[in-house]
């Protein structure tokens, strides 16, 4: 387990607090999701938020990409204010979120169209961020002629075309297969080591603690609603990562009792 703060921190969480309110005026009620969430994420460092449902990793991680404002608190990216979407935090959908009616190509070429690019350099650094991925075979397929893995390795390409300095991923590979999801943790293990280490951060949302601990540098652990940090973990394990290592093991031992707790805790929210 280690401390809320790095050496050079990308993005920044202080005293954050999330509230919804609901019902008709004179009736209404508010729900707080998030509360006292302080967390510092280093410049090149994998994130994992993990926490039980309805805990606010998914409202967290939103505005960290400026999709929805705290109710208090601040957050700031690179010592900037975030005040609302930027190509520099990309945000990646738990669904893919890929335009049908488009090739493989024209959604990796989809964000620069923005961005002052012409249709040559466009391609070409769509082919490249595809080429990455391993895609380029399929450059001119629809969405409909591909498999899961593949339209997310596409919305994964269409991220990175625009050089994003963060990814921030909302369970990028919860809706698919057991088989397809640990080639997707692979391969983005394999991108962001070779590729984009130091370049890229990532802030990764999941449920799984297997996952997180395949993944991150760091585990974020998070309560029950009202959300806030329960205890952030070190994953000090060389990559590829084994999960029958011993280690491995007793770290993941470790998180999970602390997380069936909170689980617990939800339960009774529920009931």
């Amino acid at each position: 387990m280690t401390g809320e703060k790095t050496e050079r921190a990308i993005f920044t969480v202080q005293d954050v607090r999330k509230s919804f309110v609901w019902g008709a005026k004179g009736g209404a009620k508010e729900t707080v999701a998030l509360q006292d969430i302080n967390l510092e994420v280093g410049a090149g460092e994998f994130v994992c938020l993990l926490g039980p449902s309805g805990c606010g990793k998914t409202t967290l991680l939103q505005m960290m990409a400026g999709l929805a404002k705290p109710s208090g608190g601040r957050i700031a990216f690179e010592d900037r204010p975030v005040q609302g979407p930027d190509p520099d935090r990309c945000y990646v959908f738990q669904r893919f979120v890929l335009f049908p009616w488009l090739t493989a190509l024209g959604n990796v070429e989809f964000g620069l169209r923005f961005q002052k690019h012409d249709a040559a350099e466009r391609r070409t650094l769509a082919l490249a961020k595809m080429r990455l991925v391993g895609l380029e075979k399929f450059v001119d397929h629809y969405p409909f002629e591909l498999s899961g893995g593949m339209q997310q390795r596409i919305a994964l390409a269409r991220a990175l075309v625009i050089a994003p300095r963060a990814l921030l991923m909302d369970e990028p590979f919860g809706s698919l297969d057991a088989q397809t999801r640990s080639q997707m943790q692979r391969e983005l293990i394999r991108l962001w080591t070779a590729e984009l280490h130091s370049e890229v951060t990532i802030v990764f949302v999941t449920h799984d603690i297997g996952e997180s601990l395949l993944l991150a540098d760091r585990v974020v652990l998070m309560t029950a609603r009202p959300g806030t940090v329960k205890a952030i973990y070190d994953v000090d394990l060389p990559r590829p990562r084994d999960p029958f290592d011993p280690k491995f093991v007793e770290l993941e031992k470790a998180i999970f009792k602390e997380l069936e707790d909170e689980i617990a805790r939800t339960r009774l929210q529920d009931a």
